[in-house]
């Protein structure tokens, strides 16, 4: 079986544009660390349509929480046995 293993270039280039975007002064590399921790995205699979990283501690002008989204060809993923 195929699971995320972490985010490839292309993925880390829309983290780092997503981080702009909102005006976060974070570092790309140790966000980056917390998406792929995440438990979403480990049981994210190359067949979904798409990844949501639901950003702590960060709401947008209507006080709804802030997802980042990615998709497949922004990730690498490895094969896992599965018992």
């Amino acid at each position: 079986m195929l699971c995320a293993a972490h985010l490839n270039e292309k993925g880390m280039a829309h983290l780092k544009a997503q981080i702009e975007k909102y005006n976060l002064d974070w570092d790309v590399e140790g966000t980056a660390i917390e998406v792929e921790e995440s438990n979403s995205f480990m049981e994210f699979q190359p067949d979904d349509l798409d990844f949501n990283w639901e950003v702590p501690r960060i709401r947008d002008t209507h006080g709804y929480t802030v997802f980042f989204d990615f998709d497949a060809d922004m990730v690498d993923f490895q094969q896992v046995e599965v018992d």
